[in-house]
């Protein structure tokens, strides 16, 4: 799946003013997505926001929101980091200068 997909899945649950389970985990699959291809400053963005989701809908001491508050923390510690560096950054960096369309490329 792309990013792109990705991206549209989070805008049709935020359209919908879903905030579930299925909301967090299309933040999950987003980060994942970035951090994969080495996009670390948008997957700590990505997983900030699945942990607030988590959190809202689990708990704060449930196991997702725990996980993906490390992993907002550090996103390098996901396994599949830098399996691309396709999309590189920093995790301080500002994600800028990249529109969904630009990463299927």
């Amino acid at each position: 799946m792309t990013i792109r997909n990705r991206f549209l899945q989070v805008r049709l649950y935020n359209d919908q003013g879903r905030e579930d389970v299925g909301f967090a985990q299309a933040f999950v699959n987003a980060a994942q997505l970035v951090i994969a291809n080495s996009d670390l400053a948008r997957g700590r963005i990505f997983a900030e926001r699945a942990a607030s989701v988590w959190k809202m809908t689990l708990g704060s001491d449930s196991t997702q929101a725990i996980k993906h508050g490390a992993l907002a923390q550090d996103p390098s510690k996901y396994e599949l980091f830098g399996i691309s560096m396709k999309w590189k950054t920093k995790v301080d960096e500002a994600p800028q200068g990249l529109e969904p369309r630009d990463f299927e490329d």
